[in-house]
């Protein structure tokens, strides 16, 4: 299971997290090395993550690649922050987020300019 934390509005031009935590709703193990793939819309970067001890962030264009070395125990939950910048051309979009041959969920971005939101953007799910 993969439950993404809402993202609160934020201003272009600034910053944001993006929180999620992925668990092992089953009994056995999900092998090492988890990991989670999250895309990130036109206008948002990776800065870095918030907990790097757990998860290495990478990113390749707007796919970052989060890597954890650990296996999953059965019922076992591991959250992960990403900090994002939001550049002053972003919009309001969707990011995407999965893991490698396992769940999704997806996130809404509400970029706010000029004290107007602008209406998010919803992507099929493949």
């Amino acid at each position: 299971m993969l439950s993404v934390d809402a993202i609160a509005p934020v201003t272009a031009g600034s910053t944001a997290q993006l929180s999620a935590t992925l668990t092992d709703a089953g009994l056995d193990p999900i092998p090492a090395p988890v990991i989670a793939t999250v895309v990130l819309p036109s206008g948002v970067t990776l800065v870095g993550s918030l907990d790097p001890d757990v998860w290495t962030a990478s990113s390749d264009g707007q796919v970052v690649t989060l890597t954890s070395f650990a296996p999953l125990a059965g019922g076992e939950s591991r959250p992960f922050v990403l900090l994002l910048a939001i550049d002053s051309s972003a919009s309001s979009s969707s990011i995407r987020v999965a893991v490698v041959s396992g769940p999704q969920a997806v996130a809404q971005l509400l970029v706010v300019s000029g004290g107007v939101p602008q209406v998010p953007v919803q992507l099929p799910t493949p």
